[in-house]
Formats: structure tokens, C-alpha cells, sequence
């Protein structure tokens, strides 16, 4: 009788074991059955709770994700992952406000990681906001110089806006990382092909010598890549009409690509004294000052 309740309980003990294998077996078979075991059994872990997030981000339930985000916040307030997160749920609803504030406050809570930059460029770039975005993927690259998703990014925003000389040295200085990549050669082969049309700026700039044909010729220069031809092209411009903007924001253009920040600061206010909602000059004035701040630190 002893002996058939030693065999009982064994029975039994084997069956809970048996089960609670099966019960792991069944909560870690995917990273989603994980996650959510963790959001439920640890609901104020708001690594947690993002993560499972993410899975449903995955599957294409974009507002459950955004609430599980939310209620991770509660936990980890500052976390700069959630907030990319965040903005990416609420970029894919089409929640502009929200979306860039979260972008602008992962920034904020890891200034030297590249990841927000580059995530918030991505989402610039979706927004037809090409200068803000090259901008952003700049950074991006200048803090982890081996994310090539952010090179990518930045390759397509220089193609959109044809700034071929940019593309240019941008694609060959990826090809040393990633050599024979098919994508960055094909933005090589891109860029190199353009050469013809500065050439046919400057013989029209030379045959019918007005503002506009020098300005055009300045824009061609700095597409190319070539910063100092592009600021003397925009003086000859200033030259024939002292108080035209989109000369001196061209000069400020210019010297910005070259991080020559004092000019560059100089042009682009000239500018904006000359036409006080230029956006284009906006933008270069706040990034040229942003960054002499960063190359003083």
C-alpha cells in the first residue's frame, strides 16, 4: 500500500513537471508569448512592456503598440528607446505633433547616441523635410560613423535634392566600409553621371550673365560638391543684385558645408535681413549655430 503511494505521488509530481514544461514550451515558443508573459506577470516593467509593444508594433497593430508604449512610460520615464518608439507608433498613425515631439525628446535624453538621428531623419524624410533630415543623418554618421541604414538615408535625401557632389563623396567614403555594396554603388553611378550640367550652367551663366543664371550656377557648383565655386558663383550674383537672399543664403550654404561656421553665420543673417520668413536661411542660420556650440565643447 506504501509502495503504491510512493508510485502516486511520483505519478504526480512527473505530471506537474510535465506540465509546467509544456506551460514554458508554450509562453517562449515566440518573442511575442515571451514578452506578453512578461507584461503580465510584470506589469510595471517598462522594458517589458515596450518590448511586447514591439512585437504587436511588428504585426501591424499600431495603437495596441502605442498603449503598451504609453504604459511603459509611466515606469521609465526617460527611457531614449521608448521615446523612438513612441514616435515611430504615432509616425505610422500619422500623428505629426506627437510623433516629433517624441523624436525631439529622445534626442534630448541621449544627444551622443546616433540612433535618435537617425530614426528622426528617417521620419523627415517621410515628410518631405530633406534639409532637416540631412541634417539629422549627419549627426547620425558623424556619432556612428558604421550605421549604414543612416548613410542610406542620407544618400537618398542628397539624390532628392540632387546635391551630387555631396552624394558623390558620401557613397565612396561608404564604399570603404561596405566595399562593392550594390546600393552605394548605384548612388555612385548617380552622381557621377550629373557632371554635364554645371557644365551647361556655366556656359548659359557666361552667355547670359543675370542674377538668376549666376544663382542657378551656384546651386550646380554646390550640388557638385564644389562650396567655393558655389560662393564666388553667388557673389557675382550679389554683385548684380546687391539685396538678393537666395545669393546670400547660397554663400552661407557654402561655407556651412565646408564648417566654416562665422561666414556661414554671417550670410545666412544678411538673408534673413533681406527676406525675413526664408525658411531655407532659417534652417542654415540654426544649424550653423548649433554647431559651433558642438565644435566649442
Amino acid at each position: 500500500m506504501k509502495l503504491r503511494a510512493a508510485q502516486v505521488l511520483v505519478l504526480c509530481v512527473l505530471i506537474a513537471l510535465g506540465f509546467g514544461t509544456w506551460k514554458r514550451n508554450e509562453v517562449w515558443h515566440s518573442e511575442e508569448s515571451l514578452w506578453h508573459d512578461v507584461a503580465l506577470k510584470s506589469p510595471e516593467n517598462g522594458r517589458g512592456l515596450m518590448n511586447y509593444g514591439l512585437t504587436l508594433l511588428r504585426k501591424g497593430d499600431v495603437q495596441g503598440a502605442l498603449n503598451y508604449f504609453q504604459r511603459a512610460a509611466t515606469f521609465t520615464p526617460n527611457y531614449y528607446l521608448l521615446e523612438i518608439n513612441t514616435a515611430i507608433a504615432h509616425g505610422v498613425l500619422n500623428h505629426v505633433d506627437e510623433s516629433e515631439t517624441h523624436f525631439r525628446r529622445a534626442i534630448q535624453l541621449q544627444p551622443q547616441d546616433a540612433l535618435p538621428y537617425f530614426y528622426y531623419g528617417r521620419w523627415l524624410a517621410s515628410r518631405g523635410r530633406a534639409n532637416e533630415c540631412i541634417q539629422a543623418e549627419k549627426i547620425s554618421i558623424t556619432l556612428n560613423p558604421a550605421l549604414v541604414d543612416a548613410r542610406y538615408v542620407l544618400m537618398q535625401a542628397y539624390f532628392d535634392q540632387a546635391q551630387w557632389g555631396a552624394l558623390r563623396e558620401l557613397a565612396k567614403d561608404t564604399l570603404q566600409l561596405v566595399p562593392n555594396d550594390k546600393t552605394t554603388l548605384a548612388y555612385l553611378m548617380h552622381s557621377e553621371n550629373q557632371q554635364p550640367v554645371i557644365s551647361n550652367a556655366g556656359k548659359y551663366a557666361g552667355s547670359q550673365p543675370t542674377p538668376e543664371t549666376y544663382l542657378s550656377l551656384s546651386l550646380s557648383y554646390y550640388r557638385a560638391g564644389r562650396y567655393q565655386d558655389c560662393i564666388e558663383a553667388a557673389r557675382k550674383a550679389l554683385h548684380l543684385k546687391p539685396d538678393y537672399a537666395e545669393a546670400y543664403n547660397n554663400i552661407a550654404a557654402g561655407y556651412q558645408a565646408m564648417s566654416q561656421w562665422d561666414p556661414a553665420i554671417d550670410a545666412a543673417r544678411k538673408a534673413l535681413r533681406l527676406k525675413p520668413e526664408f525658411t531655407l536661411a532659417r534652417n542654415n542660420l540654426a544649424w550653423s549655430l548649433q554647431q559651433k556650440r558642438l565644435n566649442k565643447k
